[in-house]
């Protein structure tokens, strides 16, 4: 860890802030996998009191549109409040982890960290499916509250060697991207490609009913995708 994103760390928790680091970065680091990034979600804050108190170590790039996300320019650390903060006060912190797990996409995401300490929470059992390398969806409103997901989860199967638990599978068939812009679907597609077994990819997508329809328009190369992708 760096000493500036050390020192965010303790000046986030001096003014009343907690900090967790969470989502994939937590997941590749119990894995073993190299870690390019940081995502750190913090609590007790608003949205204008978290820019101005990171604004105190540099200039400060905001990302996003359905979640804001903010950045000390020159730190691979991505900084964002918590889902559901509406309630978020009235929870002890247990409880606000749970809630905010609740709204990640999956299980193996949805760990948190303590900068400091190092200590870890999984409110949903995500160490569990990492040990067996089991995607699973957070919670019954993981595609609804993004549709995109669907292929998110794909990708994770072919880069990382997940498979897909079958409830979640259900789920995923029950999912159109009609809405999702192609920009977004093309980025999942690319990770999908470049995975390391994009067979596997492949085949939850024919499971799951997402082949993208580009493959469809070609009907000798879809019969043949599979094989090919296995070589």
């Amino acid at each position: 860890m760096k000493p500036l994103e050390k020192n965010i760390y303790q000046h986030i928790i001096s003014v009343g802030g907690k900090p967790y680091i969470t989502g994939g970065t937590v997941r590749d680091k119990i894995l073993g996998v190299p870690v390019r990034d940081t995502d750190v979600v913090v609590f007790g804050m608003d949205e204008q009191t978290l820019r101005s108190e990171l604004g105190r170590f540099g200039r400060v790039l905001e990302y996003g549109k359905r979640f804001r996300v903010y950045q000390v320019k020159g730190l691979a650390v991505e900084f964002s409040l918590p889902r559901n903060r509406a309630v978020q006060q009235e929870m002890t912190m247990p409880q606000r982890l749970r809630g905010d797990a609740l709204g990640r996409d999956f299980t193996a995401n949805a760990l948190y960290k303590h900068p400091l300490s190092g200590e870890i929470t999984d409110p949903l059992g995500g160490k569990n499916d990492l040990r067996i390398r089991r995607l699973r969806m957070a919670s019954e409103h993981t595609f609804e509250d993004d549709p995109l997901r669907v292929l998110r989860g794909i990708q994770l199967c072919a880069r990382m060697g997940f498979s897909m638990e079958d409830t979640t599978l259900d789920a995923m068939r029950k999912v159109t991207l009609a809405g999702v812009a192609t920009e977004r679907i093309y980025d999942e597609l690319n990770k999908w490609l470049l995975g390391a077994d994009p067979a596997k990819g492949w085949s939850i997508m024919e499971a799951s009913g997402h082949v993208p329809e580009i493959c469809r328009m070609e009907k000798g190369w879809y019969h043949g995708m599979g094989a090919v992708l296995t070589q």
